[in-house]
């Protein structure tokens, strides 16, 4: 079964942290580690897994079968409909390949984390045309803090997709 984050979990937290899931498996609970100077969130599992995230995107991996790591800080494109290439360095097997973000579709609702909040959904498809490889992304952005609060990504072919909750203690 997955891991539901009840209030009573929420409340006895005194950190930041956030749920991470690949494809089926059960959800982790990773830990914010710390916030670097360009604003790139470091989150620790208990296995030593890594995550590095900048305004909720994944930018760079540890500890996975499969790891990523672009080659220079991106944001997901949270308030424009620009198109961005970037590199990026896939791990097991080794490739520099250029990623492809491209905003299709964004909406306002509400989802329940686990109390109700007012969100933007915003769609970004995440291309790599030398792999003949595309995934549509999903990020939940609160419209009280601008912070993604729940995401889906699919960081690397070779990895089942990626689903986040991201619970920040200020």
């Amino acid at each position: 079964p997955d891991l539901v984050i009840t209030q009573e979990i929420l409340e006895s937290r005194t950190s930041s942290f956030m749920k991470a899931r690949f494809g089926k498996g059960r959800g982790v609970i990773m830990v914010l580690s710390s916030i670097d100077s360009s604003g790139v969130f470091e989150w620790v599992s208990a296995d030593g897994e890594i995550l590095y995230t900048l305004n909720g995107k994944v930018i760079r991996t540890s500890g996975l079968p499969h790891n990523i790591s672009y080659m220079r800080n991106i944001s997901p494109l949270l308030n424009s409909e620009e198109t961005i290439s970037t590199p990026v360095q896939l791990m097991n097997p080794i490739a520099y390949v250029t990623f492809v973000l491209k905003s299709i579709d964004n909406q306002n609702m509400q989802i329940d984390l686990p109390n109700p909040i007012d969100v933007k959904k915003l769609t970004i498809i995440s291309s790599i045309d030398e792999l003949n490889w595309s995934r549509e992304n999903i990020y939940y952005v609160d419209l009280d803090t601008n912070f993604v609060v729940k995401t889906t990504q699919y960081l690397h072919p070779k990895l089942p997709k990626l689903e986040i909750e991201y619970y920040l203690k200020f």
